[in-house]
């Protein structure tokens, strides 16, 4: 891998993060360190149906002052602004974000939103305590949908959870499909980091790491549910998936096709997060490798299929894990016609400059797989 340009890194505003079984212990002394004296719970409804929400409380006492519990996939608008419009009633200065990606983009929406409106630009911030391997935690970027049914991004720096809890245990009530396919969701995060236009160096070189060990414990963990080890290894696995970075957002740029598309595929036609990459990975790889010209591009993603164990080429190995996990979904598998394939993929190359391949090579391929 060559460095040929200059470039900076600086670390997101996450302050401190507790990982291991048993750490949502560590609640009450990690608020103490971040700060927040009136906090409230943000979570969906399976995640309402579990202990985890009433061991907040039990840990916290009456410094929980208000529980939303009705988050819904994709993290559409209204909830958000039913729970911005708490916030503000109540003063609330700290969310604790439990679950998926959609609970924690909520949370950094609301704090993005109400940071907008505050003159000072603080009084509120978030604690994510993950329950999936989708990494939304560690982001300065979050998804939410417009009443249109489109999904929307905002970016700012001071909207990552200032504080993350990694506890294993409490990952047991995450659905098997729901947990495997955030873990593919994890590795399209490190995967497009290797042909991510501005990602730094050691960026790549832990993302390859990541896609080692994803290739090797997510099967393990399908077979193996109840081993915490596995699932706590995981969670840190899905940390050095999407390190967090502190970009200044003039700077930003989009993460990569497959990311593009599964943001339009989820929020459009409600595909849950993780089989949306279970869906596009794949695919955009294999264009990747037959299609891109970039000597360097084509080094990491031959680096990456040569690290994980397995015979071919990156994107068959891809296809081939995701059928090992029982994750092989097509477009049509959610109703979605093929007619749907290159509206689908229009826009998704926009801002990567020349990838090689163009948005009708993406369409014919996903209308290939349905």
């Amino acid at each position: 891998m060559s460095i040929k340009r200059a470039s900076s890194y600086s670390y997101s505003q996450l302050k401190k993060l507790v990982y291991g079984p048993g750490s949502l212990a560590q609640l009450p002394k990690l608020l103490e360190i971040v700060g927040g004296t009136r906090a409230m719970i943000i979570c969906g409804k399976s995640i309402n149906k579990t202990d985890i929400p009433l061991r907040v409380k039990g840990l916290l006492g009456d410094r929980v002052v208000e529980h939303y519990s009705s988050m819904r996939e994709h993290s559409p608008i209204d909830d958000i602004e039913s729970v911005l419009e708490t916030v503000r009633r109540n003063k609330i200065d700290i969310l604790i974000a439990i679950g998926g990606g959609s609970s924690i983009d909520a949370a950094k929406t609301i704090v993005h939103f109400h940071k907008s409106d505050s003159e000072q630009r603080k009084g509120l911030e978030s604690v994510a305590i993950p329950t999936t391997l989708s990494a939304a935690e560690y982001t300065m970027y979050a998804g939410y949908t417009s009443r249109e049914g489109h999904k929307t991004g905002v970016a700012s720096e001071d909207m990552p959870p200032i504080g993350v809890i990694l506890d294993a245990e409490l990952t047991t009530h995450t659905p098997q499909e729901l947990w495997l396919s955030s873990g593919v969701r994890a590795l399209d995060h490190a995967i497009e980091t290797l042909y991510r236009p501005n990602a730094a160096y050691h960026l790549r070189r832990m993302a390859l790491v990541a896609i080692k060990d994803l290739f090797a414990l997510l099967p393990y963990s399908k077979t193996y549910p109840e081993d915490i080890d596995a699932r706590q290894k995981l969670q840190l696995v899905s940390y050095m998936s999407l390190f967090p970075d502190s970009m200044p957002v003039a700077d930003l740029r989009p993460f990569g096709p497959s990311h593009t598309l599964g943001r339009k595929i989820g929020s459009t036609y409600g595909v849950p997060h993780g089989i949306t990459s279970c869906i596009t990975l794949s695919t955009v790889v294999r264009l990747y490798q037959e299609h891109n010209g970039d000597r360097d591009v084509q080094e990491r993603l031959k680096e990456a299929a040569a690290i994980t164990g397995r015979s071919g080429d990156l994107a068959t190995q891809i296809y081939q894990l995701i059928t090992e996990l029982n994750l092989n979904k097509t477009l049509n598998d959610y109703g979605i016609p093929v007619t749907e394939a290159e509206k689908i993929a229009a826009n998704s190359l926009k801002g990567l400059g020349d990838v090689g391949f163009t948005e009708q090579d993406i369409g014919k391929m996903l209308a290939a797989r349905m």
